[in-house]
């Protein structure tokens, strides 16, 4: 009996080290994504200033934990916004959209900034705290944009469109090293 309790205490903690909490929100060690099983690669706070604004947790298939593997590699890949506070619609669009032209490389095809702007178009409202917003990458789908499940506009298309996004937070140009540490610290 004393084997047995000793079994289910050790498979109790392992499931608990498998899932990961930041700021409170809880981050699964896998989730399904169309189908595929996608793998925690860390989560990380997002501080801007002296305020917490977002947790990420990021996914992809291979759990690979190269910020150059998981910006390009041709796989379904997902990050998961929980937000920590309110954040107008155009404060949030105009953020990414400074990101984005941080992280374009400098001979992208002009489309790339097309789609920039159809992008910050689906952030019309407030992002309000405890909301989750989704970026989902499906290799011939696009880029999907959920909040709080609702989806905001079209695909776009493309894997240039994926890998300047995903630049944004592991790229070496990224809007946040100290949340793409966090989350790559996790990794293993």
């Amino acid at each position: 009996m004393k084997k047995w309790a000793l079994f289910l205490l050790a498979l109790m903690v392992s499931a608990e080290a498998l899932a990961l909490t930041v700021e409170g929100k809880e981050f699964e060690s896998s989730v399904n994504v169309g189908g595929k099983s996608l793998k925690l690669l860390g989560a990380g706070l997002r501080e801007k200033g002296w305020m917490d604004v977002y947790v990420l947790g990021a996914y992809t298939e291979s759990g690979s934990c190269r910020p150059a593997n998981v910006i390009k590699d041709e796989e379904v890949k997902y990050l998961r916004f929980q937000m920590l506070r309110d954040v107008k619609g155009s404060k949030m669009a105009s953020t990414i959209g400074k990101a984005f032209d941080e992280a374009i490389p400098d001979n992208a095809d002009p489309s790339l900034r097309s789609q920039r702007d159809v992008f910050k178009s689906y952030f019309k409202e407030t992002v309000r705290k405890n909301q989750t917003m989704e970026f989902t990458y499906a290799p011939g789908q696009g880029v999907v944009f959920r909040q709080d499940g609702k989806q905001l506009g079209a695909p776009l298309q493309g894997k240039s469109f994926q890998e300047v996004l995903w630049s944004i937070y592991f790229g070496p140009k990224t809007c946040c090293r100290e949340l793409r540490d966090s989350i790559l610290a996790e990794c293993k």
